[in-house]
C-alpha cells in the first residue's frame, strides 16, 4: 500500500492517516422524559456523508422485514422539540436473501451544530446517537486503506484503534477494497460489524476499489451491493451517480473517481472519460481552498518514464485544477 500526500499550503486542513425523497413529512412535538426504553434495534445503522455535511446528513439501516413505517427524529442536543421525518424503503437481493432497507437525509441542518437522532419504526425507537454538522473550520478525519480480510477483526481493531485515538474525528474516508467480495452479503456484514462503533456518531465516505467489482464467481461485476448500500451524493457524472461524487467539509472539497476501468469495461467503457470531463467542471466549481481528489488506484506509476492509462488521463486535469492533495490506495 502506497499514499502519495503533498500540502502546499497553510490552513485549516487536518488529517489524521490510518494505515493498517419522495414522501419526506416534517412534526414537531415535546420529548417526553418519562418515554419507554427503546425497543427498536436498527441493523447496521450508519451516517453517510452529503455533499454538504454543514446543513445535510444521510441515515441509513437495515430491518430484518419490510417497514412502511420507519422514520428518523432528530432534535437539538440537550433539546425537547422533535422533528421527525419518514423514512424511504428499498430492497434487494442478495447470496444470503432479500435485504430490508431504510434511508432518510437529514436537510436544513445548522452548521455546527451537535444533534441528537435515533431511528424508528411504528411506534417504537433506539436509543439516541450523536449527529456532529460541519463548522466550516478546522476538522480531522480518518483515512483507511483496503479493509477487504478474511478475518474482519483485524478491521474491527483497527478502526477501533485509530478511532479512540482521534475521537473528534468528524468523518472516516475507506479507500477502496472495503470487502474482498463485493457480492457476499455477509462479508458486507463483517465490515459494517467493524465499524459498528463509528458509523452511528460519524458518517463515512467511501470508495469504490476493485474488489467491489467481482461476483461471486471473482468475475468483474458491475458492484451493485456497493452502490445499494451508500446513498451517495448524486451530483457524479450521469450513469455514474454514487460511484464518482463530491463533497465539502470545512475548507475542503473532496472529488471521488471511481478508477476501475478494468472490471467495469463491459458495462462503462467510457468511464475514465465520463469522469475526466466531469472532474474538470467539479474542480472548476469549488472555491474552497483546499482541493483533494481520492482514488483507489495508483495514478503515479509510470512505465517507460510515462504515467499509466490513469494518470495520463486524470493528471492533467489534477495540475489545472489546482488540487493539493491525491490519495491513493494501490
Amino acid at each position: 500500500m502506497r499514499w502519495s500526500k503533498a500540502f502546499s499550503k497553510t490552513g485549516l486542513l487536518a488529517l489524521m492517516l490510518a494505515v493498517v425523497g419522495s414522501g419526506i413529512f416534517f412534526y414537531e412535538r415535546q420529548y417526553c422524559g418519562a418515554e419507554q426504553p427503546a425497543r427498536y434495534e436498527p441493523q447496521q445503522l450508519r451516517q453517510v456523508i452529503t455533499a454538504d455535511s454543514k446543513t445535510s446528513r444521510t441515515i441509513m439501516w437495515q430491518t430484518q422485514a419490510p417497514e412502511s413505517d420507519a422514520w428518523v427524529e432528530y432534535k437539538l442536543q440537550g433539546e425537547n422539540e422533535l422533528h421527525r421525518v419518514w423514512a424511504q424503503g428499498k430492497e434487494f437481493a442478495t447470496d444470503s436473501g432479500t435485504v430490508y432497507q431504510q434511508s432518510v437525509t437529514l436537510t436544513a441542518l445548522e452548521p455546527g451544530t451537535v444533534y441528537e437522532y435515533r431511528a424508528g419504526g411504528g411506534k417504537e425507537f433506539s436509543a439516541w446517537q450523536t449527529l456532529k454538522t460541519d463548522t466550516g473550520g478546522a476538522f480531522t478525519a480518518l483515512i483507511f486503506g483496503d479493509s477487504q480480510s478474511l478475518d474482519y477483526n483485524v478491521w474491527r481493531k483497527t478502526a477501533a484503534y485509530a478511532y479512540s485515538h482521534d475521537p473528534e474525528a468528524a468523518f472516516f474516508i475507506n479507500m477502496g477494497d472495503l470487502v474482498d467480495n463485493g457480492e457476499q452479503y455477509s462479508q458486507w456484514r463483517s465490515w459494517f460489524r467493524g465499524v459498528s462503533g463509528l458509523l452511528p456518531q460519524i458518517p463515512v465516505a467511501p470508495i469504490s476499489g476493485n474488489h467491489e467489482n467481482y461476483s461471486l464467481q471473482w468475475k468483474p461485476y458491475r458492484g451493485d451491493l456497493y452502490l445499494n448500500l451508500f446513498d451517495l451524493p448524486l451530483n457524479g457524472p450521469e450513469g455514474l451517480q454514487k460511484q464518482a461524487y463530491s463533497y465539502d467539509y470545512g475548507d475542503v472539497h473532496f472529488s471521488v473517481i471511481d478508477t476501475q476501468q478494468e472490471e467495469l469495461n463491459e458495462w462503462q467503457p467510457e468511464l475514465i472519460a465520463s469522469q475526466v470531463s466531469w472532474l474538470e467542471r467539479d474542480l472548476a466549481a469549488s472555491d474552497n481552498k483546499w482541493k483533494i481528489v481520492l482514488v483507489h488506484r495508483n495514478l503515479f506509476r509510470y512505465q517507460d518514464g510515462r504515467p499509466n492509462e490513469l494518470g495520463s488521463a486524470l493528471l492533467p486535469v489534477i495540475d489545472r485544477g489546482n488540487v493539493d492533495v491525491v490519495f491513493f490506495c494501490s
